[in-house]
């Protein structure tokens, strides 16, 4: 099993403790990981089989080292995001968009972004374009040159996530403004909101096909009232919510071959 682990700190942060999990993002430090190869699946013996005492088990990650320590952030690290290329990193803080290249362990470049925490950040398909988003705020940078081409406007309060379609053409952001845009991510024209949103919206994901649109909602204000993953067709219509969480639900994702999960739930 091989991972790659990064880990990014803010100069104010508290000291902390290395999370032992390949995939995480904790209040100013982000760790990320992906697995290589095959893993093992533990199975339960046979009936009649005499159970014997299991071994202290090694907590998964234990013995893995960072790939790469990259600090001189501002402030807590608030979104990141690979390029398709998997060379370089974008890391979002206070202010501050920083451009990492993870194979020489090196910063490239550190964009501007005024309107305060970068909470969500992402590249397109073909990795020339970035669009980060802030408060109020939502840029479209070109990689190569490292400005902003292009203002997209209409959230009301922090973006806290963004996505690009599978094909490339749409662009997704959430806010927690209670809502759900869809831009054209060739012209930067608005393509609709999503309709009965109703809370702060804090994850958006396409299924793989692009078919689908899931979004995660929910108000840490207010704990008595239940988030919501609601999923949407790709042109923004509703099919139908998954209400079975009594709190907030900060992310969301889809199987990569979801329908096939639905089958064999079905069945």
């Amino acid at each position: 099993m091989e991972f790659i682990r990064i880990h990014l700190q803010g100069w104010n942060q508290p000291r902390s403790t290395a999370m032992k999990w390949p995939v995480g993002l904790l209040a100013g430090m982000a760790l990320l990981g992906f697995v290589a190869g095959s893993s093992s699946l533990a199975q339960a013996p046979s009936r009649g089989a005499k159970k014997r005492p299991s071994a202290p088990s090694k907590t998964p990650g234990a013995d893995v080292q960072p790939k790469g320590v990259f600090v001189k952030f501002p402030d807590w690290v608030a979104g990141v995001a690979f390029s398709p290329d998997h060379r370089t990193l974008a890391a979002g803080s206070y202010g501050v968009v920083k451009l990492l290249d993870i194979v020489e362990q090196q910063e490239i470049a550190a964009l501007p972004e005024p309107a305060g925490f970068v909470k969500a950040v992402a590249f397109s398909s073909d990795g020339k374009t970035l669009v980060t988003g802030s408060y109020q705020s939502l840029l479209v940078w070109d990689v190569a040159t490292r400005k902003v081409f292009r203002k997209l406007k209409g959230h009301r309060g922090y973006v806290t996530a963004v996505a690009f379609s599978p094909d490339g053409k749409t662009l997704v952001s959430a806010s927690d403004d209670e809502s759900v845009r869809l831009w054209d991510a060739l012209t930067g024209e608005p393509c609709g909101t999503l309709k009965g949103i109703l809370q702060p919206a804090l994850a958006v994901a396409f299924s793989r096909d692009g078919h689908l649109l899931a979004v995660a909602t929910g108000d840490a204000t207010r704990p008595t009232q239940k988030g919501m993953a609601r999923v949407y067709d790709a042109a923004g219509t509703p099919q139908f919510d998954l209400d079975g969480h009594s709190r907030v639900v900060n992310a969301v994702a889809f199987f990569p071959r979801w329908y096939d999960a639905c089958d064999r739930q079905r069945g």
